[in-house]
């Protein structure tokens, strides 16, 4: 293709311009078709990877806005929000407790954490749930011959804390 000046460019016709655009997006097609055909079967793949992760994510977000839109997720915040509301309530409950209770289901989502107001209006069923829980860390220290000093520090979690508190028990029942 002959490079012309911008005077050039100016006095073409119509047909002209035409007939290098043409020729321009020819070439441009030639190389990209090259290029295409270089391409190796595992760049092929991540290419194909990629379209299907893109189109995944899409997805996902236009589901998301759906229930925005629809109240699907509204309703859940909504559950949670009156749930929290009724939790405050209760005479024994603040927020440190609500804290305490939001770290402890962070630092153990596959166990059931039981909600502040269930332990404040049934004290004697959790007790024994701790007490298990501490019995339990004993027999762990006791099979990997841990120095029994170590069960503070192992005491010493969100869950520990949250339950102690809300029973207003020590951290370790066994220290005087």
């Amino acid at each position: 293709m002959v490079q012309k000046s911008r005077k050039n460019i100016d006095n073409l016709s119509m047909d002209e311009f035409n007939k290098i655009l043409n020729e321009f997006t020819e070439s441009t097609n030639n190389i990209e078709n090259k290029i295409s055909d270089d391409i190796t079967p595992l760049s092929k793949a991540l290419t194909v990877n990629k379209k299907n992760e893109l189109k995944s994510k899409l997805r996902n977000n236009i589901r998301l806005k759906n229930d925005i839109r629809n109240g699907g997720l509204n309703k859940e915040v909504v559950n949670q929000t009156n749930e929290l509301k009724k939790m405050m309530k209760h005479p024994k409950m603040n927020e440190k407790i609500l804290k305490l209770y939001g770290d402890a289901i962070i630092y153990n989502p596959q166990k059931s954490i039981p909600k502040p107001t269930d332990i404040f209006d049934n004290p004697d069923l959790y007790k024994l749930e701790y007490y298990q829980y501490i019995y339990n860390l004993l027999n762990y220290i006791n099979e990997n011959k841990l120095d029994i000093n170590q069960l503070n520090k192992i005491l010493e979690n969100p869950y520990s804390i949250y339950m102690t508190t809300c029973l207003e028990l020590p951290l370790n029942p066994f220290n005087k």
